[in-house]
């Protein structure tokens, strides 16, 4: 894993299209899912899809753990 390659990183981010099976893989490595991203990936043949990011931070992988996003409820 990054983490055991460097000491500096912090954080690994993944971003995969909204229907890639990727997204099994991300959360069996406790990758939490982060956010949803609409008409943000960008096809070979000129259509757009909506992706999602993926991230695990350093912590939560030196514990094993999964640390849920908070969300604090403001509209913007």
């Amino acid at each position: 894993m990054l983490f055991a390659q460097s000491e500096e990183k912090i954080r690994i981010e993944a971003y995969t299209r909204h229907d890639n099976a990727m997204r099994k893989v991300f959360t069996r490595c406790n990758f939490q899912k982060e956010g949803y991203l609409r008409h943000s990936w960008e096809n070979d043949d000129g259509t757009v899809d909506n992706s999602l990011i993926y991230a695990i931070i350093r912590k939560d992988w030196e514990q094993k753990t999964k640390t849920p996003v908070k969300i604090d409820g403001v509209p913007y």
